[in-house]
């Protein structure tokens, strides 16, 4: 994107209407859309004030130079949504007029947006932060009123507001830390351990008070696509949902079939949010239907018929018979993915073989070892990717709180850390890295300094003209 070209899109609905919005935004959108505009009445366009408006005829470039009426809106940069110069022409919606009035104004110097270039512009230039830039999305794909009044409060930004307020408070007292370690060869006291303590146990409660006022969107009911751990007993499900959660949630244990209740929770796969859920590990006495465990058993069938991605996991090192292979049901290629765990110990019967057989059926195989973390990156890209290309994934309004709640997480575990050094007394310099850690989470909220590939991934996933 080159936020000095001039571009234009279809900002109304597809298809036909009662009226169709064609916005242009750009220093030179005046002057692409003046080339094939005629007012009604004579009138300098360049005069006309911001925020107004005059009846007219777009000339379209056909042999027979039609002529369609149209209503033209101005508003001048800065005061615009973009803040760059924007036009507006609004006419009956034809999706063929829509077309023909796009290709002039490409013929004229413009070009197709792309998916939310106008949005992006309008963070890139300030007048929005990104959490605001994410409430447009959100708002668009809202499915009911209680997401688009949740929605709304964010578009207004207080709480892009708060997490700028709680980033300053964090540079600040970070300053203070570094003047500190500046002077540390002197007999000068900046800020003693007490105060530093207070401070940091401050950020945190109202690190906390940030996390409870985002709606909890990350339970299944609320629409997350579901990322299903299944397999045979004991091929270290649990441990790979431990790995991929970055945290010790599920029980783990040498015993066959600890895994009884399903567990689940939020995690990004490549950036693309996910319910990860363990399930109940399959027993031959289980499929013959007299298995203690049979409500375990079909809770877990249920969850594969929701799921959107299923993680076939085998034990790599195992040495078991054949048959065991017919525990495993037939799942559809395209929301298949076998992933053999324990890579980093010898290979017992599912290595080779395994992968063999079921490499017949179409479908990817990954291997990963849950205890060394070794190709746990690439399954998750490969789980992200396929989630990315699903229509049915998890809708945009709840996207938004998702990568919002993630951000705040890591933001509370590195000031967890930095409580614990104050309290230590560590060294000044380890508790910088975990504030400035801090202050990057927060920073990736409001937009300051995000990745150019997360920016490019936030704003791919709106339509084109918003």
């Amino acid at each position: 994107m080159h936020s000095f070209d001039t571009i234009a899109a279809l900002a109304s609905a597809t298809g036909r209407g009662a009226r169709a919005i064609v916005r242009v935004s750009g220093k030179n959108a005046l002057s692409v859309v003046r080339k094939s505009f005629r007012a009604s009445v004579a009138i300098d366009l360049s005069s006309l004030a911001t925020y107004s408006w005059c009846e007219g005829e777009f000339q379209l470039g056909l042999p027979a130079q039609l002529r369609i009426p149209v209503l033209l809106y101005w508003m001048a940069g800065p005061r615009s949504y973009t803040r760059e110069d924007v036009v507006e022409l609004h006419f009956d919606g034809s999706p063929t007029l829509v077309t023909l009035v796009l290709d002039e104004l490409c013929g004229n110097g413009a070009r197709l947006a792309e998916p939310g270039e106008f949005t992006r512009r309008a963070f890139l230039s300030g007048r929005i932060d990104l959490s605001q830039a994410e409430a447009v999305m959100g708002l668009i794909c809202a499915r009911n009123e209680r997401e688009a009044t949740t929605i709304l409060d964010l578009l207004e930004g207080d709480f892009g507001r708060r997490v700028e307020g709680l980033r300053e408070e964090m540079l600040r007292l970070l300053a203070l830390l570094e003047a500190s370690i500046d002077f540390s060869d002197q007999d000068i006291e900046i800020v003693s351990w007490a105060d530093l303590r207070r401070e940091v146990e401050s950020l945190l409660a109202k690190t906390g008070q940030l996390l409870e006022a985002i709606p909890q969107a990350t339970d299944e009911s609320a629409g997350l696509p579901r990322v299903l751990l299944y397999g045979p007993t004991n091929a270290g499900k649990s441990s790979l949902f431990n790995a991929l959660f970055g945290k010790d949630r599920a029980l783990v244990s040498e015993e066959v079939a600890t895994t009884r209740e399903g567990v689940s929770a939020p995690v990004e796969f490549g950036s693309v949010p996910a319910m990860l859920r363990d399930s109940a590990g399959l027993t031959e006495a289980d499929t013959q239907g007299d298995g203690a465990n049979a409500q375990a058993v079909a809770m877990t069938r249920r969850q594969l018929e929701l799921a959107s991605i299923v993680l076939l996991v085998v034990d790599g090192s195992a040495e078991a018979s054949p048959d065991r292979l017919d525990l495993i049901p037939q799942i559809e290629p395209g929301r298949l993915l076998r992933v053999i765990n324990k890579c980093d110990q010898p290979p017992g019967f599912w290595r080779d073989p395994w992968i063999e057989a079921q490499r017949a059926l179409g479908g990817e195989t990954l291997l990963v070892s849950a205890r060394t973390e070794e190709g746990l990156s690439e399954l998750s890209e490969s789980v992200g990717s396929r989630l990315a290309s699903d229509e049915g994934g998890m809708p945009p309004a709840l996207q938004v709180f998702v990568r919002h709640r993630t951000l705040l997480l890591a933001c509370q575990e590195a000031l967890f850390r930095a409580q614990e050094r104050s309290a230590a007394q560590d060294p000044a310099e380890l508790l910088a890295v975990d504030l400035t850690e801090a202050c990057d989470k927060l920073s990736e909220i409001t937009g300051q300094g995000t990745a150019e590939e997360v920016l490019d991934l936030i704003f791919s996933r709106f339509c084109i003209g918003k």
